[in-house]
C-alpha cells in the first residue's frame, strides 16, 4: 500500500503544479498524511493494526470527499457558464 500511495502522491503533486484548481493540492495533502502513516507503520511495527487501518482510511475518505466537492463545483460551473476554462489558462 505504501508504494501505491506514494505513486499516487507523485501523480497528484505533479497535477497540483500543473493545474490552476485547488483540489489536486488538497488531495496531495491527504495523500501526504496517508504516506506518513505508512512510514510510521514501517518505523514502528508495534502499532495496533486497527489504529493503523483507521489512520489510513480517514485520509482516503477525506480525499474522496474533496473529489466529490470538486466534481460538484465543476458541474455547477459548466451549468452556469456553459464551458469551463482549461487548467492552464
Amino acid at each position: 500500500m505504501l508504494t501505491v500511495d506514494a505513486a499516487m502522491l507523485g501523480v497528484f503533486l505533479w497535477l497540483s503544479f500543473k493545474s490552476t484548481r485547488f483540489w489536486p493540492a488538497w488531495v496531495s495533502g491527504m495523500l501526504m498524511a496517508e504516506v506518513a502513516v505508512h512510514v510510521m507503520r514501517v518505523t514502528m511495527p508495534d502499532v495496533v493494526p486497527k489504529a493503523y487501518m483507521d489512520a489510513v482510511a480517514i485520509w482516503s475518505w477525506v480525499a474522496q470527499i474533496i473529489l466529490i466537492v470538486a466534481t460538484t463545483r465543476h458541474q455547477r460551473r459548466l451549468h452556469r457558464l456553459g464551458a469551463d476554462r482549461s487548467w492552464r489558462n
